[in-house]
């Protein structure tokens, strides 16, 4: 049986595993959202641009 603090050197190990884990995760959903603007950005100047053409001609 192990010792109290070899369990509790297991649980800060396995803490710190989740800890990157939510990291990562975090890191890819604000990288997400970071993407999902810049295609509204781009949609909306495509947008302009169209309406610039037909105002043109």
């Amino acid at each position: 049986m192990k010792t109290a603090e070899e369990m509790i050197k297991i649980i800060e190990n396995e803490e710190k595993d989740l800890v990157k884990i939510y990291q990562g995760i975090k890191e890819e959903t604000d990288n997400q959202h970071y993407l999902e603007a810049l295609q509204n950005q781009i949609f909306a100047i495509h947008e302009l641009m169209d309406a610039l053409e037909i105002e043109r001609k």
